[in-house]
C-alpha cells in the first residue's frame, strides 16, 4: 500500500509523538466530561497504534495545509484549557498546526477505516466522601463532625495502647514464671513453654533433666540444716531477685557471683539442700550429670554443654546443678585425652565467657572431693560451703523430722537416739529409721498401719546400718581445703 507523500520538513516528527503530547496536555488541565474523555482516549489509542505501524507517516508542513481543524479537537483544546500555554511549549505547537492533525486523521481513516465510537459505560463508580466539606453542612454540623472524629481517633489509640500494654505485661509475667490471671505457672505450663523454645535436638534432650520443683516441700520442711548455711547460700542466689534496686546499682549492676560449691562427706544433704533452695527461691532448675553431657561422638559434648547454658538462659532465673562435679570438672593434666579437655574448656567458656550475661544461669556444684576440682572451676565458684557431719543437736533435729509420724515407746526418743548415733550423717540416720520401721513391720502378723517403734528395733537396725567412715587422709584434706582452698596440696597441716 502506498501513501501520499508530503513535503518533508526539518521540524517534522511522528504522529504518535504529537498525539501523546496532546493527550498529556489535556489530562493535566481541568477534568473532562465522561463522554468526551472516553471518545478521545479511544481515538488516540487507535491513532497511536496506526502511526507506530506506519513508519512512513510524516506530519505535513503547516504552510502547505489550509484545512480547518476537526471540531472535537477544537472543542477539547478551547473548552478545557484554563490558562494560555507558554510560547514554545508542546501545547502551542499543537494549536499552531491544526491542518497537520486534520491531514493525519484523513490519512488514518483511509488506511484503517473509521473507528467505531465506544459507548460510555452507564455504571458510575461509587464515590465515598472522606470528609464533610463546609459547603455540605452548617458550622454546627461541621464542629460536631470534627469532634466525633477526634473522639473516635482518641478511643482507637487508647484501645491499641491498652492492648499493647496488656500484651507486654502478660509477656513479662510469663517470662517471670507467673500468669496474671491464674497466679504462678505450674510446672506443666512451664514445660510447654520451654518445649516450644527448644531449638535443636540437644536442647530438646535436656528437657528431661528439668526438676519439678512443685513436688519439693516448701520452707525447708523436710530437712534440718544450720540456718547460717541456708542464709549463706541464699545470699548468692536469691538475694538479687528480692532486691532488684540494690543489684541494679554500682558494681552489682554488671557483676554477680556466678557459682558456688557445696562440699562435704557423703550423705550430708548437699543435693537435698539444693532442691529445697530452688523451691523456696522460685528458681528453675536443671540437674545435669555426665550421663547427659558425655556423648559418644566427638564434638557433641561441646554442643550439649552449649545447649545446657542456652536452656539455662531461656529458663531465667535458673540453677544448673551438677552433682559429683569432680567427675566432669576435675583438674586438667598433661597427657589426658583431648575430648575431655575440650569439654571442660567449653564448659568454662560458657560459664564465664563472652557469651555469658546478666541472665546466665547460676552454677551450683556438689562434690565429695573439692580438692580434685580444676582451679578455673573454683575461681568461677568463689562461694564454697561445707556441709559437715551433723552434730548431736543437728542429729536430734533430723531424727525429729524423720520420726514425727511414728509412735515411739517410752524407752526411746530422738534425744536418746541422737546420743547413740555418733558420726552418723543425715543419710545414715534416714536408713537407720527405715530399717527400724521395717523390722517392726516384719514382726507383725496383720497388715496394719498401727505400729510402735521401740529401742530394740533401733538397736537391731544399728547392727546393719553403720556410719560411713572417713579416713584420716580424707579428713585432713577437707581441713586443708577449708583453710587454703585451691592451694590445699601445697600446705601442711599445722
Amino acid at each position: 500500500m502506498t501513501h501520499a507523500q508530503t513535503p518533508a520538513n526539518p521540524n517534522s516528527c511522528r504522529a504518535s509523538d504529537y498525539r501523546n503530547v496532546l493527550l498529556q496536555s489535556i489530562l493535566t488541565s481541568q477534568s473532562q466530561r465522561p463522554e468526551e474523555t472516553s471518545s478521545f482516549s479511544d481515538e488516540s489509542t487507535i491513532s497511536n497504534s496506526a502511526a507506530e505501524s506506519s513508519p512512513e507517516c510524516i506530519i505535513p508542513d503547516v504552510s502547505t495545509s489550509e484545512t480547518a481543524p476537526r471540531p472535537v479537537i477544537e472543542e477539547l483544546t478551547t473548552e478545557h484549557t484554563t490558562e494560555e500555554p507558554t510560547p514554545g511549549s508542546p501545547e502551542t505547537s499543537l494549536q499552531q498546526k491544526p491542518s497537520e492533525l486534520n491531514s493525519l486523521d484523513e490519512h488514518l481513516q483511509t488506511t484503517h477505516g473509521s473507528p467505531k465510537p465506544k459507548k460510555p459505560s452507564s455504571i458510575k463508580p461509587r464515590q465515598m466522601p472522606l470528609a464533610i466539606s463546609d459547603s455540605e453542612c452548617s458550622d454546627d454540623e461541621m464542629c460536631k463532625f470534627k469532634a466525633r472524629s477526634k473522639l473516635f481517633r482518641s478511643l482507637a489509640i487508647d484501645i491499641y495502647d491498652g492492648n499493647r500494654d496488656e500484651s507486654e505485661h502478660r509477656q513479662q509475667e510469663e517470662d517471670a514464671g507467673s500468669d496474671p490471671e491464674n497466679g504462678p505457672l505450674t510446672h506443666k505450663d512451664k514445660m510447654k513453654k520451654w518445649s516450644r523454645s527448644a531449638e535443636n535436638k540437644f536442647e530438646r534432650m535436656l528437657l528431661d533433666i528439668i526438676v519439678d520443683t512443685d513436688r519439693i516441700p516448701p520452707n525447708y520442711e523436710n530437712m534440718f540444716i544450720d540456718k547460717r548455711t541456708i542464709r549463706k547460700l541464699e545470699d548468692v542466689t536469691t538475694l538479687s531477685l528480692s532486691r532488684p534496686k540494690a543489684f541494679n546499682h554500682g558494681v552489682l549492676r554488671d557483676n554477680k557471683v556466678t557459682g558456688a560449691v557445696l562440699y562435704g562427706p557423703p550423705g550430708t544433704g548437699k543435693t537435698l539442700l539444693t532442691r529445697a533452695m530452688a523451691r523456696q527461691s522460685g528458681f528453675n532448675m536443671l540437674a545435669a550429670s555426665t550421663a547427659e553431657l558425655w556423648q559418644k561422638c566427638h564434638g557433641e559434648d561441646e554442643k550439649v554443654i552449649k545447649a545446657l547454658f542456652s536452656m539455662g538462659r531461656k529458663m531465667h532465673p535458673c540453677i544448673v546443678f551438677l552433682d559429683e562435679a569432680d567427675a566432669m570438672l576435675g583438674s586438667r593434666k598433661a597427657g589426658e585425652k583431648r575430648h575431655i579437655r575440650s569439654m571442660i574448656n567449653q564448659f568454662l567458656m560458657e560459664w564465664d565467657g563472652l557469651s555469658s550475661g546478666t541472665n546466665a544461669p547460676f552454677i551450683l556444684l556438689a562434690t565429695n572431693r573439692p580438692f580434685d576440682l580444676d582451679p578455673a572451676v573454683l575461681r568461677r565458684a568463689p562461694v564454697q560451703i561445707l556441709l559437715d557431719v551433723p552434730t548431736m543437736n543437728e542429729r536430734c533435729g533430723i531424727l525429729g523430722l524423720l520420726l514425727k509420724d511414728e509412735k515411739l515407746s517410752g524407752d526411746i526418743n530422738p534425744q536418746i537416739l541422737a546420743k547413740l548415733t555418733d558420726r552418723f550423717t543425715g543419710s545414715d540416720l534416714k536408713n537407720l529409721c527405715v530399717m527400724a520401721a521395717t523390722d517392726c513391720v516384719s514382726q507383725q502378723i496383720d497388715d496394719t498401719a498401727d505400729r510402735v517403734l521401740t529401742k530394740k528395733h533401733f538397736l537391731t537396725a544399728m547392727e546393719t546400718i553403720k556410719p560411713v567412715g572417713l579416713g584420716k587422709t580424707l579428713v585432713n584434706e577437707f581441713k586443708k581445703f577449708e583453710k587454703h582452698g585451691t592451694l590445699a596440696d601445697t600446705y601442711d597441716e599445722n
